[in-house]
């Protein structure tokens, strides 16, 4: 059913390659952190970008991407009336902690 691979056929597949691509500035840079400037490696970590081009294997699952993706632009306004909601209520409960009896006598202003 699983044809299986040798360690230089799987190294060697183009996804692979990808990811590999993506994370070695990372390791370069943090081993050569001390020796030299690490600013050259801020146009190499533009291939970290590369990381995207790994939704190219999502194409059995496009459709289901598709519905979540619109789904999500669907309710942006909505999910950002819950996120102001939850900030407003913890700010409530926070400002009633505050000036409950209990915490006012353990607090002292001097």
């Amino acid at each position: 059913m699983f044809k299986e691979l040798t360690k230089r056929q799987f190294v060697l597949k183009p996804v692979n390659l990808l990811d590999l691509m993506a994370i070695l500035p990372w390791y370069i840079s943090e081993t050569l952190k001390g020796q030299t400037d690490v600013s050259v490696f801020r146009v190499v970590r533009v291939v970290r970008l590369v990381r995207l081009f790994r939704l190219l294997k999502l194409k059995p699952f496009q459709v289901g991407v598709a519905l979540i993706s619109a789904t999500l632009r669907e309710s942006v306004k909505t999910l950002a009336v819950l996120f102001v909601l939850s900030v407003l209520a913890v700010l409530f409960y926070a400002i009633l902690v505050l000036f409950s009896p209990c915490a006012s006598s353990m607090r002292s202003w001097s």
